[in-house]
């Protein structure tokens, strides 16, 4: 219901379009999908273009207290990601459980929201690190603005929006530990700074 309900919204509403959409197929199981933070709707723009797959969205505990930004939160089912370091603990090794099981978590790696910002910001490693000990790939999502073109441009001058689904992300076998993560941090920053370019 709110996957049909996000997307009588986000299409119409938003003009958005979705590229990539065979890049998931090949993932099968568990994975950790991230994209960059730059509208208050990302929570349903990620969930329309990764169906019919179900996320898990988390959040930063904050945003289930702002009022323009709950409510989208909410709406997608987020998990909020615990302030407490103890609690985070649980968190984290919960999450990998999940995606041991089967799982899509979804994150945004660049930590907070940036309204329309031009670059992929710098990612924190954390969805990278579970990725890794979970052994799951990360599928990386661009959102990308555009111009309002055709009917659009009679009603709307704000931006329309498009996700770009990329080539999954897994672990490198080769490496280990920290250099494991560091390795699946940039190679997902690269493919997403690419895709916005």
């Amino acid at each position: 219901f709110i996957d049909t309900l996000a997307a009588a919204v986000v299409y119409p509403g938003f003009g958005f379009k979705v590229k990539g959409r065979r890049n998931l197929k090949s993932v099968k199981g568990g994975a950790i999908t991230v994209s960059n933070h730059i509208h208050g709707m990302d929570g349903p723009f990620v969930a329309v273009s990764l169906y019919p797959s179900r996320i898990t969205f988390t959040s930063i505990e904050g945003n289930f207290r702002l009022p323009l930004v709950r409510w989208p939160v909410k709406w997608v089912g987020a998990v909020p990601i615990p302030a407490s370091t103890h609690l985070l603990k649980d968190f984290f090794a919960l999450t990998v459980e999940q995606l041991k099981k089967g799982r899509k978590v979804h994150f945004y790696p660049e930590g907070s929201l940036l309204k329309n910002a031009e670059i992929i910001r710098p990612f924190k490693k954390g969805a990278f690190h579970m990725a890794a000990d979970a052994g799951v790939p990360v599928i990386p999502v661009t959102l990308v603005r555009r111009p309002a073109t055709g009917i659009y441009r009679l009603f709307r001058r704000k931006s329309l929006y498009t996700a770009v689904i990329l080539p999954a992300v897994y672990p490198d076998p080769q490496l280990s530990g920290a250099k494991q993560i560091e390795d699946m941090k940039d190679r997902a920053h690269t493919s997403m700074s690419a895709a916005l370019a």
